[in-house]
């Protein structure tokens, strides 16, 4: 048998012993699995570490911010200013390291005035401003309808009439009126206008065509706004004279009839109220005409209200109310006569024809009228509906 060297169960029981040394040693410093949450991956622990640690690595968004800090960092050493909106440390402008930056401010524009509202939507501004001045047209048949003026406006209107009762002169029942008038708007507020107008009677004397030409009319109209907090009132005033073209003017001798008309259109929603007020006073060549004996007319007065309802922009039901007041001159005898009063009111349906922008705006109207003398025999006296006073016509009024 072949002894064994002593020195190798020596070398044995040494390597051994180490290895039970070395195992001892990792069971120590190995952390306890079982009791840990779960956590997300982390790198290898550094030499001397008890236990792991996160990364270093930080995302490029913060390896990003932390080279910006330390450049920030490095220029307020080296004395140079910081940028501009850059403040202390911490403080409102700056962002402490390893955080997010503020987004960038959002700039939001101003946004600019409203504009001036246009032509059709009612009352008009403060002050005058001529662009809701012009929302009300009292030449239309529906004011608040009415297109925004140019520079020139030709306006035309043909009337039928016709009485409700017929006599025994059928022919005389009927009548026709026609007026064309020319506008020409000098500036936003001021107008200058020519009115003709003539009457059509189916009966007429021999040698008489039966057109009867009205007085030529030269109109001088300024818009105006009553300056009401919130609730401005367009109007116009108006002045015009004549020429006694008509047959009326030339057998009584009128010269000429210079007229004052002060008209006020409010609205409220689809309600239009017009109210006019007018004086005329009438230069004659004489006092007493010829024609029927009787003193001509020296003064005339009156005012009209019309209530307008639009519930739509092409409808429009109406209703007004005329009275007008006369001062006769003296007699050759130079006696005083009284004051003359009449009144008028109709119930009218009136549509607006829809046209293209650069059309013609066309108007129509079916109303029912009626007016006559208010002192009846000597006794004042006022009607609604009376038969043999009432009339019914057709209008048409179409304005470019």
């Amino acid at each position: 048998m072949k002894r064994t060297k002593p020195y190798v169960p020596a070398l044995a029981v040494l390597c051994a012993a180490l290895i039970a040394l070395w195992a001892a040693d990792a069971r120590a410093q190995a952390p306890p699995t079982k009791d840990l949450p779960d956590m997300p991956d982390f790198e290898e622990p550094e030499e001397g570490a008890g236990e792991a640690e996160p990364a270093d690595e930080k995302p490029a968004e913060e390896e990003t911010e932390a080279k910006e800090v330390e450049e920030e960092a490095e220029e307020e050493e080296s004395g140079e200013a910081p940028a501009e909106g850059v403040g202390p440390a911490f403080g409102t402008n700056a962002q402490p390291p390893g955080t997010f930056p503020d987004p960038e401010p959002v700039v939001v524009p101003t946004p600019p005035p409203p504009e001036e509202e246009e032509e059709g939507g009612g009352a008009a501004a403060a002050g005058g401003d001529e662009d809701e001045i012009s929302d009300i047209d009292l030449d239309a048949t529906i004011p608040t309808a009415g297109k925004k003026a140019k520079l020139f406006q030709i306006q035309g209107l043909y009337e039928l009439h016709f009485n409700v009762i017929s006599d025994d002169h059928s022919a005389s029942d009927w009548l026709s009126f026609y007026m064309l008038k020319a506008n020409l708007n000098v500036t936003k507020n001021n107008q200058l206008s020519l009115r003709l107008d003539m009457e059509q009677r189916y009966v007429a004397d021999p040698g008489e065509s039966g057109l009867w030409f009205g007085d030529i009319r030269l109109y001088y109209s300024r818009k105006f706004a009553l300056p009401i907090p919130k609730f401005p009132i367009p109007g116009k005033l108006s002045f015009y004279l004549t020429a006694p073209t008509s047959r009326q003017s030339q057998k009584r001798s009128y010269i000429t009839k210079p007229t004052v008309i002060f008209a006020l259109a409010p609205s409220l929603g689809p309600v239009t109220l017009v109210a006019n007020g007018y004086f005329r006073y009438n230069f004659v060549k004489y006092a007493e005409s010829d024609h029927q004996g009787t003193p001509n007319t020296m003064l005339t007065t009156g005012f009209m209200f019309q209530l307008i309802y639009a519930p739509l922009d092409w409808f429009a039901p109406s209703a007004a109310w005329v009275s007008t007041w006369n001062k006769p001159y003296r007699t050759r005898e130079n006696e005083v006569q009284p004051w003359k009063e009449n009144y008028y009111w109709e119930l009218a349906l009136n549509f607006s024809i829809p046209m293209p922008e650069k059309a013609p705006s066309i108007d129509i109207s079916l109303a029912y009228a009626q007016g006559a003398n208010v002192l009846e025999d000597g006794v004042y006296r006022l009607y609604f509906g009376k038969r043999d006073q009432s009339e019914i016509y057709l209008g048409l009024n179409m304005i470019y």
